[in-house]
């Protein structure tokens, strides 16, 4: 199957002499029928990306005790810095998440 759009598809359609069984398609079907054919595989691998390249920053099988004392701690800092020293600890909140946002959007993380 081809999903040619504009100039591609003026040049395939005057080209009609091409070998072998030839489907035109919308790239919209062409989509649909790849996620018809392949969805056990995409399904697996949009559950199963993170934690097959990295198990340990996943908590599909369980949070582990180092991700629950993670979060522990990291929930101990923000109420004590919002409680102590609100603005400063709201600029570096956003700051990270902001950081974290440009580095995963960047394609700076590793994908499989």
């Amino acid at each position: 199957m081809l999903a040619p759009r504009g100039a591609a598809l003026r040049q395939l359609l005057k080209n009609c002499a091409l070998p072998g069984r030839l489907v035109i398609t919308s790239p919209t079907l062409l989509r649909r029928a790849v996620f018809r054919l392949h969805a056990r595989a995409i399904a697996y691998r949009a559950a199963n990306a993170l934690p097959d390249w990295n198990p340990h920053l996943s908590s599909r099988d369980r949070a582990s005790a180092f991700q629950i004392g993670g979060i522990a701690i990291l929930a101990l800092l923000l109420v004590t810095g919002g409680i102590l020293a609100p603005g400063p600890t709201l600029a570096i909140a956003t700051g990270t998440l902001s950081l974290s946002s440009a580095w995963s959007y960047c394609g700076w993380l590793p994908r499989s």
